[in-house]
Formats: structure tokens, C-alpha cells, sequence
């Protein structure tokens, strides 16, 4: 009897921590301090050798969240950096003009898998979340 009792304790056990787990709410992978989100749907077309698309990098800083741009249309053009406005997963921030170009604001949400972005200019489009 001191056997079976033995043997049961452990199987109630896990039995009863297997039916808690699917109970327990799913978190969003917490970031860390001083670890970058980095997006991106920059392509290279094989043919022409042309790079096209945007690329987001969200950096958390001391006082603000920050944004480096990358965009590319040809070529890859300088990076601009950018105070980000917004809380949680929802993300806005304005680029300056640069020469004749003015993007303005960008609105997003980030998402497991990557970020929405919008704006006026480029319209509305999906970079996939980056392994860092």
C-alpha cells in the first residue's frame, strides 16, 4: 500500500501542474534594456541589383525610445534617427525632411511577428520582425 501511494503522489502531481499550465495567461516577450527592435523589409532584387524597402530599428533610451530609418530605393540612403512617441505596442514618430523628401509621421503597431507601419507617402506595409 506504502508503494502504490508512493507511485500516486508524483502522477497526482503532475497531473494536477499539467492542468494549471494552459490556464496561465500568455505573456509578451518582455524587452530588455539596451536590446534593439529591429524590423525590416529591405530586398534585394537579383536582377537589377537595386535595394529596395525600409528598415526600423526601436532603441530604448534613458529618457525616450528612439527610431533609426534606413530607407532604400536604388540604394540604401543615410540613416535618420528619431524620438518615438507612444506606449506599449503602438508606436509613432516623425522624420525630418531630408532635401526634397518629407516622409512626416509614421504610425505602427508592433506585433509578434513584426510592425505595421503607416504613412502618408509610403502607404501602409508589414517588416517582419528581425533575430538579434
Amino acid at each position: 500500500m506504502k508503494a502504490l501511494f508512493r507511485a500516486a503522489v508524483p502522477f497526482l502531481l503532475c497531473l494536477l501542474l499539467a492542468g494549471v499550465a494552459p490556464a496561465q495567461k500568455k505573456r509578451r516577450p518582455h524587452r530588455a534594456w539596451g536590446v534593439p527592435l529591429i524590423f525590416s523589409n529591405l530586398a534585394l532584387s537579383l536582377e537589377t541589383g537595386d535595394v529596395g524597402g525600409i528598415e526600423v530599428i526601436l532603441i530604448r533610451g534613458d529618457s525616450n525610445d528612439w527610431v533609426a530609418v534606413m530607407m532604400a530605393a536604388g540604394v540604401p540612403y543615410d540613416p535618420v534617427l528619431a524620438p518615438v512617441q507612444g506606449r506599449g505596442d503602438q508606436i509613432e514618430f516623425t522624420l525630418p525632411p531630408q532635401g526634397s523628401t518629407n516622409y512626416g509621421k509614421f504610425t505602427g503597431k508592433i506585433t509578434r511577428t513584426g510592425l505595421i507601419l503607416d504613412n502618408a507617402m509610403r502607404g501602409h506595409e508589414f517588416l517582419r520582425r528581425q533575430s538579434g
